[in-house]
């Protein structure tokens, strides 16, 4: 929900764009070139952002793994500067992460949804570092290389149009997202974005 229509639009196009690059990354087949910080300031496990320049503005993953507890989980943003993705990301992971440690279920509403959360506490949590880190490998010229995903066929529908909140929602025949990706691959391991 946004004040005015032009905010809701851009958020609704980054939205779609982020869970474009999710599956990109997920579901791609050659490494990509981003940007790898450590973040030292988690009591447990270990929290890395992995970041690009995507066509609006930055791309952050938060990936937060606790081999111990059997833990792994992200956060991501699509936002016009790189420090917003990156603050957005890690506290989408900070917000994950505290869910599964407490043992919190979100309302999701398909049966799929929810496996796919409890399946953030199990023994996939070594698979899935594993391919993020092998799919965002750090880049060698020392700059993130750009990803460039079709987003020429955006389609933005308007949902709620009320006195000072607008509502839309971004579609796109060209994007592939997450969900759509799912029951076309294999030999991956199942991925945790939820």
């Amino acid at each position: 929900m946004h004040g005015t229509a032009a905010a809701a639009q851009k958020a609704a196009a980054r939205e779609l764009l982020e869970r474009t690059l999710l599956a990109v990354i997920w579901y791609g087949t050659a490494p990509l070139n981003s940007t790898v910080i450590e973040h030292s300031f988690v009591t447990t496990g270990y929290l890395r952002t992995y970041s690009f320049p995507c066509q609006f503005g930055f791309f952050a993953l938060a990936a937060w793994h606790d081999p111990h507890h059997q833990i792994f989980v992200t956060g991501s943003a699509v936002r016009d500067s790189l420090d917003e993705a990156t603050e957005h990301a890690l506290g989408e992971a900070v917000m994950v992460f505290d869910g599964v440690w407490q043992g919190k279920t979100p309302r999701y509403s398909t049966r799929a949804a929810i496996e796919r959360h409890a399946s953030l506490r199990s023994e996939l949590h070594a698979a899935r570092s594993a391919h993020v880190e092998g799919r965002l490998a750090g880049s060698q010229q020392g700059a993130a290389s750009m990803l460039q995903v079709p987003t020429d066929d955006i389609v933005i529908y308007q949902l709620i149009e009320w006195d000072g909140v607008q509502l839309v929602r971004a579609v796109s025949k060209q994007m592939q997202t997450a969900s759509t990706m799912r029951a076309h691959t294999q030999n991956l391991p199942p991925d945790p974005f939820t």
